[in-house]
This record gives structure tokens, sequence and C-alpha cells, in this order.
């Protein structure tokens, strides 16, 4: 007798082969059979006229406290993602020396969470004594490395703290870390030098773990940043992810296609890269990357005396209107311009009615020089201010979606439309990514067909990280699945409106546990902490 059978359902298996009709029938979390299923079930599902797949890989995500807060993970799981990939961007919430650990914490979302932890195994114990709805795949954060070893200081590490850090990293793979992130825009890692990273990333190559990179820049030194990317993966010798790839900034739209052609390059002198990129045209991250890297250094502390200062708000907005590169640092606010850069999320209430207008508007709004927004909106909030930032263009997207080597990624957090981030105007993305791949450039622009879709959210993710039973229908697989309706699926989150879910998903398995019934959430919490080995 089966757990769960699910009955007369179109089956898109994730390898991007043709669907086709059949049963599926779980037992004990995992698929048992595929084909025609005779035998009695606990629970049957009639899934006629719907499809059924393996549950969306979510490559990319930054729900590292936010599952915590809320396991139940609404966001992503009622859009059907039943894996998340955590620590992106250099930044994983451990390890953590205690000297450091006040910054640390100032870099995750929500910073009143409190958490204690020291190392990388008492965080994922964490995780797997407060299960999500969904699974959880952690990577280790060179910038969480840095900042144990290090702090926020820009310096070159010497010998004694390469090894400190590496040491580190060790015990973090040990513990089941899927690779290493870097994010090499934020500071303190956008002081690190490729040999720092080099010689980190050496320790990925005995297990194949992952070296997954938010670049060195995504706009005028796209290309360079690139390179840069494929350099550590041929040095260091190690398979290579390249997050939420695009071009950003107006001068810099149509530079996809010159890097993809490095990708592909590359693989073909045997360095395993691939990509990932999220259905939007608007990025999301702080208000802070706006800053040149010298007014970041030292942490969030020091970088507020200094824009409070009005003789170095000079110096600073100097470099902001500048269109000289500082190093690989070029101005957002040059590149993108104020009436692109939107506020998504603040916690002061003066701040409140800001969310949702462009830093444009506010300045018109206020009488107030713009670059004096920015600085004053920074310093009332101590330094975290989430932006939208409307910067790519939407052919490069298409561009980046349909090539052979990306995938899809979310780069959002799992949130609630009554949690902590239900009032303000996070990034649709947390809510639509994948119903929306599927909607726009599925059934309405037909860039691609919905097998080959379906791969890139994953067995193509599956493979990536190493996962070996789950990302593919196939029987002794873990049974995580979506069931949709492909005519109906469509993300209804807007960047006016985003806390919203999508239609046409009615049912989402976890570990072979009903998580979304009927459209509905059961509050059902199956997921497990993977680890890799």
């Amino acid at each position: 007798m089966y757990d769960l059978a699910l009955k007369n359902g179109n089956i898109i298996d994730g390898t991007g082969s043709c669907w086709f009709c059949g049963d599926l029938g779980i037992l004990n979390g995992r698929i048992k059979k595929i084909g025609t299923i005779e035998e009695e079930s606990k629970r049957t599902l009639d899934i006629s006229n719907y499809s059924v797949c393996p549950g969306f890989i979510d490559i990319h995500s930054h729900s590292d406290i936010t599952a915590l807060v809320d396991p139940r993970s609404e966001s992503k799981v009622m859009q059907g993602v039943t894996t998340e990939v955590i620590g992106n961007c250099g930044l994983s919430p451990a390890p953590v020396r205690a000297e450091s650990s006040r910054y640390l914490k100032s870099q995750f979302f929500p910073p009143e969470f409190e958490w204690n932890w020291p190392n990388f195994s008492d965080f994922i114990t964490t995780h797997e004594n407060n299960p999500a709805s969904l699974n959880i795949a952690p990577l280790v954060g060179h910038g969480t490395l840095r900042i144990a070893v290090m702090g926020a200081e820009n310096k070159n590490p010497k010998k004694a703290e390469i090894n400190k850090m590496k040491a580190l990293l060790k015990d973090s793979l040990d513990a089941g870390a899927f690779g290493l992130s870097t994010g090499l825009i934020y500071a303190p890692a956008c002081y690190s030098e490729p040999a720092e990273i080099i010689e980190l990333a050496r320790l990925l190559n005995d297990s194949n773990r992952l070296y997954a990179t938010h670049i060195r820049g995504e706009g005028a030194n796209l290309v360079d940043a690139v390179k840069e990317a494929l350099r550590i993966g041929r040095e260091a010798g190690v398979r290579v992810q390249i997050s939420h790839h695009k071009a950003a900034g107006l001068d810099n739209w149509g530079k996809v296609t010159r890097t993809l052609e490095l990708m592909d390059n590359a693989r073909r002198s045997g360095i395993d890269v691939t990509c990932d990129v999220y259905p939007y045209s608007a990025s999301s991250t702080d208000l802070a990357i706006c800053l040149p890297p010298w007014v970041r250094e030292g942490g969030t502390r020091k970088m507020l005396e200094r824009i409070r200062d009005a003789g170095t708000r000079f110096q600073v907005r100097k470099d902001m209107e500048s269109d000289k590169m500082q190093g690989a640092w070029a101005s957002p606010v040059k590149s993108t311009g104020w009436d692109r850069i939107v506020i998504a999320a603040v916690n002061a209430e003066e701040n409140t009615e800001t969310e949702g207008m462009k830093l444009s508007d506010i300045g018109a709004y206020r009488n107030t020089d713009v670059f004096d927004v920015l600085f004053d909106i920074l310093t009332k909030e101590n330094g975290r201010v989430t932006c939208i930032y409307h910067e790519m263009c939407e052919e490069d997207v298409r561009t980046v979606m349909c090539h052979p080597l990306s995938m899809i990624a979310s780069d959002g957090i799992s949130l609630s439309p009554k949690g902590i981030l239900g009032k303000h105007k996070p990034h649709p993305r947390s809510y639509g990514t994948f119903p929306r791949v599927i909607a726009k450039y599925v059934r309405e622009e037909e860039l691609f067909s919905l097998e080959q879709a379906i791969r890139k959210m994953t067995s193509s993710p599956a493979q990536k990280l190493g996962l070996r039973d789950r990302g593919m229908l196939t029987e002794g697989f873990w049974a995580d699945l979506v069931v949709f309706e492909p005519s109906v699926i469509k993300d209804t989150a807007t960047y006016e409106e985003p806390s919203q879910f999508p239609l046409g998903i009615k049912y989402v398995i976890v570990n072979g546990v009903v998580v979304v019934s009927e459209g509905r959430h059961t509050d059902a919490t199956p997921g497990k902490v993977l680890k890799c080995r």
C-alpha cells in the first residue's frame, strides 16, 4: 500500500524529455513507482488534466534566517519551490566569531532575530531542530569567513589569516555545506584579491563542491568579472556557478552575449561553469552598494560616521557622480540613474512613505538634494535599506534565460503576506519567479518548451549541486513534486503589490508530504536540511 498516489497526470520528469501520462506511487517519502498504479493507497489524488513535475529547486536564495522565523516559507512553497539553496552572495550566518558577530548579524534579515550558534554545524542543527516546509541546502560564505577572521577591514590577509579562513571553511564543508559562495561587490569581500579566493576554493576540489559567485561587477566591468570567475574555476579546479547573471546599467546592455560566449568557451576548455537568472529586469539589494567601497570599509558604524560628515559627503558625492571606475567599482547611481532606484523596505516610521518611491521622486517630494536623501535615509535606517534597481533590459533577460547553461533562481527570500515584510514592497521574485517563467516565457512568448523550462528549475540545479536523489521524477528519488495547470499557472506578484501568491498550482509535495493542497498551505513542515557528503 502506498502512502500517496497521484493518478492520471501528465508527467514532466525534469530531464527535458517530452511529458507522458501516468501515475506516481509514493512510499516513505520517496517515489516508489511511476507507471500504472493499481495497488491501494492511503490517499489518492486524481490529477487528470494537470501536469506533475519535480519540485522547483531555487539554487540562489537568501532565506537563511527567514526560514527559521517563519518555517512555513509561504512565498516559496506556494510557487512550487521544494528546496532552497542558502548562504549565497558570500554571506552565511555561520561560522561566527564573538568579536565580529554584531556586524555579521546586521547583514541578515530580519536583524532583530536572535541567534548565537558559533559554527556551521550548530547552524545546521538549528535548522534541523526547526524544520521548514521545504528543504534547505546551505553554502558557506566567503564574506562570512573574512568577517570572522579579519572583520570588515580593507586589507589582504596574512598567511595566518588565510589558514584560519581555510580551517573554518573545512569545518563548514565537513558539516555538510555544498560549497563556497562569494559576493564580490559587498564589503568586506570586495577588498579581496583573486589569489585569496583561489586559495580557499582549492579546498572544494577534493570533494567536488561548488563555487557560487556574485561576481565582482555586473555593470561596466561585467566581462572582466566573468573572466575572474572563470580564472578561479580554472586555477582552483572547481565547478563554477555565476549567480543571477545580468548586465546592469543602460550602457552595458547587450554584454551578456559576450559573457555567455566566454562561458561556452570555458566549458570547451574543461571548466564546469553554468549560471542562473531570474525572470525580471530589476534587481534588488542594499542601498549602501551605491556608496564607493572606501566608504563601506570597516563596517556599518564607520560607514555611517563618514556619511554624517559634511566634508566626507562632498567626496562621496564626487565619486558617485564620476564616470571613472574605482578599482572594480562603478557607481550604480551613474549607470542606473536616480529614477530607476526604488525604495523597497525601511523601518523608521518617518521613511515608510518612501517605500515604492524612486529616489528622484523622494528628493522632489522633500525638496532635498537627492544625494542628501540617500545619505539621510541610510543614516536614519542604520545603514539597512532594501532597494529595487530597474537596471536591466528585457532582451538580456531572455538571452540569458534561453541559453543552455542557465537555470532559474529567485534571488529572493521566503516571506509571508502577513509576516515581517508583508507591509513593505519587496521584489516580487520572492512570490512569483517560477510560475512567471512558465506563464510569460513558455506560454505567452514561446521562448522554449515547458519541458525545457522545468529542466532549468529542477534537474539542472540538482545536478549542479550534486543532489543525486532529487530534481527528477525517478523511482527511488525523494518525492518533491509540484502539480499545476499549465494553461492557468501565473504569477500575480507585482512591484506595486508584491505579496501575492501565484495561480494554477494545485499541490506541492515535499518529501512525500502534501504541503500545498488545492492551492492552500497545509501548515506541514516536512523539510530537511540537505548535506553534501
